[in-house]
C-alpha cells in the first residue's frame, strides 16, 4: 500500500474513532434495540435490564478495538458475548446494526475503508463466538446427561425399595410389626428425617399414628397421638380428601401443624393409604430440607402407599382369623391375595377364591392334586426344595416366585410365602401360604431392559440425525447449488438431451432433500419434542386450514371444522399431525370429486386411566375424507416409514407423513388408526389422553 493510502486509511479509522465518541449513545441505542428485538432467541432469559449493559460494553470494545486493533480484543468480546446468553442472531443483528450506523455517518469516498475495519473487527468477535459456543454446548448436553443420571438413580432407589417393601409385607402378619418395618424401610431407603404412618379408628373421625421413626418415634407413640380428619393439619387434610398433600416449605405453609418433637422438619409429603375403596390411613414423610419432594418422589411413595395399605388390610384379617377358625375360612375368600393349604404330600386341602383365579382352574379340579400340577416345568424343582427345607427346618419359606401352568396356558408370575403348619397336637400338618400376583412387576422389569434398549435406540437416532443434518445434506447442498448454476449459465449449450438429464437430476436431488428433512421430522419427535401445554385444538385446526388456503382453492375442496376439545400436548407436533392428515385427504382424492374434508371429535373413558372427576379422560380426533380410499388390509402399511399404495408419479409425496402421525400419537401416550373402503374415502381416527401424567406437562 502506497503511504498516501495508507494516510488515508489512518485518516480514516480517526474519522471513525471521532464519530464514534462523539455519537457513542446513538449506537448504544441502536444495539439496545437490536437485542430488545432477538431477546427470545437467546438461550437464557436475559432481562431488558440488562440489555443496556451490555450495549454500552459492546460500543465500548468497537472504539477500544479501533483504537488500537489487535485480533485478541475481539475474539475475546465474542466469548463473553457467547458467555452471556446470546444468540446468533443477536450477533448478526449487532453486526448489522454497526455496518448500518456507520453507512450512514461516513461519506462515499471513506465509507470502502471504514467498512473493512468493521468487517475485520465483526469478523474476529464472530470467531470468538463459535469457538465458545462449541464449549458451552458440550456443557449442556453433559448437564443433561447428569439430570437424566440422577433421575435414573432415584428411580432405581424407589424401585429397590418396593422390591424390599413387597418382601417384608408378604411375609409379616402381625400388624405392629409390620407397620415399623415399613416405616423404617421408607426413611432408611429415602434418607427421610422422619416417616410416621396412621390407621383411622373405628370412630372414622380420628387416626391414630401407629408407627413412627427417628429419635422422636418411640416418644410420640408413648404421647398416643391422634389427628382428627380435617383440613386443620396436613395428615388430616390427606385422609379427608384421599389425595397426597405436599408442603414445600413449612415455615410458610399455615397447612402444617409443626410438632415440638420434630424441630428440623423443613417440608412434608402425606400420602393417603387405600384400600378397597377407602381411606385407612396415610404416611407422612418429612424431611430436613425445604422442597425435598419431587414429583417422582410422590408417586413412588403413592404406590408404596397402595401396596402397604393392602399388607395392613390383609394382615388385619389374618388376625381376625386367629380368633376363629369359620370365620377365618370366610375372609380368606375374600383378600386380594391367593391363600392355600397342603398336605405332608403336597396336595392342596384348601384354597381361597383368589388362589382360584390365579391358578385359573376351578377348585374342585384343584383340590387333592398336587401343587407342582399348576407350575410351570421349569420353576418345579424350585419350589419343591422350598417346601422341603420348610418342611425340615420348621420354618418358613418367603418371596419364592414362580410361573403359574393352567389348562389355558396362562403365564402369570407369582410369588409365595409359606408357613410349617401343625395339628392341635403340635405335630406337622403341611403348610400354609400366600401367592401375590407379580406378573405387573415382571412385566415393569421387562420394561425397564426394554427401556434401556430404547434409549441406546434413541442415542443412535441422535447420531444420525447429526450426520443427517450435516454430513448428508452439505453434499446434497452443493449438488443442488452447482447444478441450478450449471442450468442457469449453460443450460442453453447444452442441448435437449443434456438439459433433460440435468432437470432429472436436479429433480432427485429436491427429493432426496424432501426425504431427509422428513427422516429428521421423524427422529425428533420424541428427542426434540416441546413440553406438554393446553392446546385449542379448534384454534390450532383453523390456523392449519388457514396455512393451507391455497392448496384448498386450487383443489376446489373444502375443510368442516367442528368444536375440538382443549387437551395437554405438543402444540407444534399437534400441528404437524393436524396438517398431514389434511394434506392428506386433499392430496388422495378422486379426479372426478372435489375434495370434502371434515375434522370432528368425541370424548370417552378408558377404564384403565384414573378419571378426572366429573369428565372423560380420552377424545378423539376424526379426519373424515371423500377421497380415493384403500383397503384396510393394507391399514398396518400405511403407517409404516416409506410404505406407499402409490407410485410417487401418481401422488407425490415420500411415504413419511402418516408414520410421522403415528410418533406424534405414541409420545402423547395415544394411537392413531383408519377406516376406508376403495373409491369410498378414508376416516384417520387419532385417540388422545385429554390431560397427561407425564412430568414434562407445563402446568
Amino acid at each position: 500500500m502506497s503511504e498516501a493510502a495508507t494516510g488515508t486509511a489512518t485518516s480514516v479509522i480517526e474519522n471513525l474513532i471521532q464519530r464514534l465518541a462523539s455519537e457513542h449513545a446513538d449506537l448504544v441505542t441502536l444495539y439496545q434495540q437490536t437485542l430488545r428485538e432477538r431477546v427470545f432467541t437467546n438461550r437464557y432469559v436475559l432481562r431488558p435490564i440488562m440489555l443496556g449493559g451490555i450495549a454500552d460494553e459492546e460500543a465500548d470494545t468497537l472504539l477500544a478495538y479501533l483504537s488500537h486493533p489487535t485480533r485478541d480484543l475481539a475474539f475475546d468480546r465474542g466469548t463473553k458475548l457467547c458467555e452471556a446468553g446470546l444468540s446468533e442472531q443477536s450477533m448478526l443483528g449487532l453486526g448489522e446494526a454497526t455496518q448500518q450506523f456507520f453507512l450512514s455517518k461516513m461519506s462515499n469516498e471513506t465509507i470502502l475503508p471504514a467498512l473493512q475495519a468493521i468487517d475485520t473487527y465483526l469478523h474476529a468477535v464472530i470467531q470468538g463466538f463459535m469457538q465458545s459456543r462449541e464449549k458451552v454446548i458440550l456443557n449442556e448436553q453433559e448437564r443433561t446427561r447428569s439430570a437424566l443420571d440422577r433421575t435414573l438413580s432415584r428411580y432405581s432407589l424407589q424401585m429397590e425399595v418396593a422390591a424390599s417393601l413387597a418382601g417384608a409385607t408378604t411375609s409379616i402378619l402381625d400388624l405392629d410389626a409390620l407397620v415399623i418395618t415399613a416405616v423404617e424401610l421408607i426413611r432408611e431407603k429415602f434418607d427421610f428425617y422422619y416417616v410416621g404412618l396412621f390407621l383411622i379408628d373405628e370412630s372414622g373421625q380420628w387416626a391414630i399414628l401407629q408407627a413412627g421413626t427417628a429419635e422422636s418415634g418411640p416418644d410420640t407413640l408413648h404421647r398416643g397421638q391422634l389427628t382428627e380428619l380435617t383440613s386443620n393439619s396436613l395428615i388430616g387434610s390427606c385422609m379427608e380428601s384421599g389425595e397426597p398433600r405436599v408442603v414445600i416449605d413449612v415455615s410458610k405453609d399455615n397447612s402444617f401443624m409443626r410438632y415440638p418433637l420434630l424441630p428440623e422438619t423443613a417440608s412434608e409429603a402425606a400420602i393417603p393409604l387405600h384400600s378397597r375403596g377407602k381411606v385407612i390411613g396415610a404416611v407422612t414423610a418429612q424431611s430436613k430440607q425445604a422442597a425435598a419432594f419431587s414429583d417422582l418422589d410422590v408417586t413412588a411413595l403413592h404406590i408404596l402407599a397402595d401396596q402397604l395399605a393392602n399388607a395392613i388390610e390383609n394382615t388385619r384379617l389374618f388376625t381376625e382369623q386367629r380368633r376363629s377358625e369359620e370365620k377365618y375360612r370366610t375372609l380368606l375368600d375374600n383378600i386380594e391375595e391367593g391363600y392355600y393349604e397342603l398336605d405332608m404330600d403336597g396336595k392342596y386341602t384348601f384354597v381361597n377364591d383368589a388362589m382360584v383365579y390365579l391358578i385359573n382352574t376351578p377348585k374342585n379340579k384343584i383340590l387333592g392334586s398336587y401343587f407342582q400340577h399348576f407350575i410351570d416345568s421349569e420353576y418345579v424343582e424350585r419350589v419343591k426344595q422350598a417346601y422341603k427345607a420348610t418342611f425340615q427346618l420348621g420354618g418358613a419359606v418367603h418371596g419364592i416366585e414362580y410361573k403359574v401352568r393352567s389348562k389355558e396356558g396362562l403365564g402369570r408370575y407369582v410369588e409365595t410365602s409359606a408357613l410349617l403348619s401343625r395339628s392341635s397336637m403340635g405335630e406337622m400338618a403341611g403348610l400354609r401360604g400366600i401367592v401375590r400376583d407379580i406378573t405387573a412387576r415382571k412385566q415393569a422389569e421387562q420394561y425397564q431392559i426394554e427401556r434401556k434398549v430404547l434409549e441406546r435406540s434413541n442415542k443412535e437416532l441422535e447420531r444420525f440425525a447429526s450426520v443427517a443434518s450435516h454430513d448428508l445434506q452439505e453434499p446434497l447442498r452443493k449438488i443442488q447449488t452447482l447444478g441450478d448454476r450449471l442450468m442457469t449459465k449453460s443450460g442453453d449449450s447444452l442441448g435437449e438431451e443434456g438439459r433433460s438429464y440435468l432437470e432429472r437430476m436436479l429433480t432427485a436431488a429436491n427429493r432426496s432433500q424432501t426425504l431427509i428433512d422428513n427422516l429428521l421430522s421423524l427422529s425428533r419427535v420424541a428427542t426434540q419434542g416441546m413440553p406438554f401445554v393446553r392446546v385449542d385444538l379448534s384454534k390450532v385446526v383453523r390456523e392449519v386450514v388457514n396455512d393451507l388456503e391455497e392448496r384448498i382453492e386450487q383443489t376446489g375442496g373444502k375443510v368442516e371444522i367442528d368444536e375440538l376439545p382443549t387437551i395437554e400436548a405438543d402444540p407444534a407436533q399437534m400441528r404437524q399431525l393436524i396438517q398431514n392428515l389434511i394434506v392428506n385427504g386433499l392430496k388422495f382424492h378422486r379426479p372426478e370429486l372435489k375434495p370434502r374434508i371434515k375434522v370432528f371429535s368425541r370424548t370417552f373413558d378408558d377404564k384403565r386411566r384414573r378419571l378426572i372427576a366429573g369428565s372423560s379422560n380420552l377424545c378423539q380426533i376424526l379426519v373424515k375424507d371423500n377421497g380415493i380410499g384403500f383397503d384396510e388390509k393394507y391399514l398396518d402399511r400405511i403407517f409404516q416409514p416409506f410404505q406407499r399404495l402409490h407410485s410417487s408419479q401418481e401422488y407425490e409425496g415420500t411415504g413419511i407423513g402418516l408414520s410421522l402421525c403415528r410418533r406424534i400419537a405414541e409420545r402423547h401416550g395415544g394411537e392413531i388408526t383408519a377406516k376406508s373402503q376403495p373409491g369410498r374415502g378414508s376416516t384417520f381416527i387419532v385417540t388422545l389422553p385429554i390431560k397427561q401424567t407425564k412430568s414434562e406437562t407445563i402446568q
